[in-house]
């Protein structure tokens, strides 16, 4: 589970969130750094993770799954997002799980 605030991006376990909510830890939190966007056309990025949650390998999947999801505009992934946010008994988690499979096509 994602959620994004300004410039960052936090990650829970969907364990986690299902029992905590919006109180449950984070095991990897991601920061953007668009300073040198307009310049160099480059967005730096940082990452911290917890240990005991993810291995390295498991936040750097995490990161990529990210930027390639997010990455460009995609209606139908825009589409996804906004029944999440507004219409969630409406989400169904397959239809995400469809586009993610689809990202290294």
């Amino acid at each position: 589970m994602c959620q994004l605030s300004g410039n960052e991006a936090h990650f829970t376990s969907l364990i986690n969130y299902q029992a905590y909510k919006e109180n449950a830890p984070e095991c990897l939190t991601i920061t953007h750094y668009p300073e040198l966007l307009n310049e160099k056309g480059i967005v730096l990025m940082r990452g911290e993770f917890d240990k005991n949650v993810l291995n390295v390998n498991e936040a750097l999947c995490l990161a990529n799954q990210m930027q390639l999801y997010y990455g460009k505009d995609d209606e139908k992934r825009d589409r996804l997002l906004e029944r999440f946010t507004n219409a969630p008994e409406d989400f169904k988690h397959m239809d995400l799980i469809a586009e993610l499979e689809c990202l290294s096509l």
